[in-house]
């Protein structure tokens, strides 16, 4: 085990080495470098640091990494480049770009150089699953994969002071600083924005001038197992009755919006839903949703923000408790659980608003929450003030 575990590195460092050919072209201090999910996508955290430069600081140049199954499709604004993941061109830019700004880690054999700016935005918040050093399974080479990480950080964008004990400090083992800004992607919680309610009910053919109600459900990416990608198959949950609960309670329409997690392929529900999988903006569809139905997923910790009510569907909670481990102890959340349809039905139709409301921002209060309206400025206004001092 030693003798792999040496081999690997030693390749990790071989590489980074050679790449340091890169070291021979100068840092360009205009330049941003963004990448979101590993180059899965235009969206997250960065899309909106990106999009605030875009309408605010035109001077500055933009570079997207995307993976090459989605470089042709993804659709950017046209005063992005597009590079290919992993590719010369990506290598060249990631080591050349003053600033870079991602929701996740780079590969290990990336020699960031100390005059540049790495910004991790992460890409949840809240008290859930646990990560890295804190799951069930540390391991000798991901605790020397952290330190590698956090050598080439700059900083991490902040959530709550919570998060930083938990996910910063102890999964990431990153010692460095912290911007209490809260997620870009969370300041649209903090405003009215009607044109994006009108817009996306147009797009799921929703009427928008009634009284009906928008029910999202969101499980989260629940990893692998010997059969492989593990989903909600231990018991689907029950869109009709779920669907027929909740229209009793609130004695109005409702329509049933469905979200595989991005990490699943062919993930599907029975029952009759209109499946939002494809819609290119999650903070869109929790902005616009009613209520919310997830399980270990951070969106509840995004759609919190907006006390609307949640409601945990965990059908493998054990399961997942023992695997993976949770932060915060689940019978502590602030959201009614269901480990099956009938224990979801129940706590749909005796839902107390009051008592959730109630719970919710105890919840965020013991958290101390940093989330905002104006995240990203704070975020930029800390990438600024940085780069006047490298």
């Amino acid at each position: 085990m030693n003798v792999l575990f040496f081999m690997k590195i030693g390749i990790i460092n071989f590489l980074r080495i050679v790449l340091r050919i890169f070291y021979i072209f100068p840092i360009k201090d205009n330049y941003f470098f963004f990448e979101s999910f590993n180059g899965k996508g235009y969206n997250d955290n960065p899309q909106y640091i990106s999009e605030y430069l875009s309408n605010r600081h035109k001077q500055y140049r933009q570079i997207w990494s995307f993976r090459n199954n989605i470089f042709k499709t993804v659709v950017t604004p046209t005063n992005i480049k597009k590079v290919k993941t992993g590719s010369l061109l990506y290598m060249y830019h990631i080591m050349t770009s003053r600033v870079i700004v991602t929701n996740d880690f780079f590969s290990p054999i990336i020699p960031i150089r100390k005059s540049q700016i790495l910004v991790n935005t992460w890409h949840g918040g809240g008290f859930f699953k646990k990560v890295a050093m804190t799951s069930k399974l540390p391991s000798r080479y991901m605790e020397w994969y952290y330190h590698k990480q956090n050598q080439m950080i700059s900083a991490f964008v902040a959530s709550s002071q919570y998060f930083i004990k938990t996910v910063v400090r102890d999964s990431f083992l990153f010692t460095g600083d912290t911007i209490h800004c809260g997620m870009p992607r969370n300041s649209v919680f903090f405003k009215e924005l009607p044109n994006v309610k009108e817009r996306l009910r147009n797009y799921f053919g929703v009427p928008f001038e009634d009284n009906s109600l928008l029910v999202l459900f969101a499980p989260t990416f629940r990893g692998c197992s010997e059969q492989g990608v593990l989903n909600m198959s231990d018991e689907n949950l029950d869109v009709k009755k779920v669907h027929e609960a909740f229209e009793v309670k609130y004695r109005t329409k409702v329509y049933f919006l469905y979200r595989a997690h991005h990490a699943i392929v062919n993930d599907k529900l029975s029952g009759n839903y209109l499946d939002a999988t494809a819609y290119p903006d999650m903070q869109d569809l929790l902005y616009c949703s009613d209520i919310l139905i997830s399980d270990y997923s951070s969106c509840m910790w995004d759609f919190g923000l907006m006390n609307k009510p949640i409601f945990v569907y965990a059908p493998d909670l054990q399961y997942y408790e023992n695997s993976t481990g949770f932060f915060k102890d689940v019978n502590e959340w602030p959201y009614p659980i269901g480990r099956n349809n009938k224990e979801l039905l129940d706590s749909i139709l005796s839902f107390d608003y009051g008592d959730f409301i109630n719970r919710n921002t105890k919840c965020m209060a013991e958290l101390v929450s940093y989330e905002n309206a104006n995240a990203t400025d704070l975020c930029v206004e800390w990438i600024f003030n940085r780069k006047q001092t490298v």
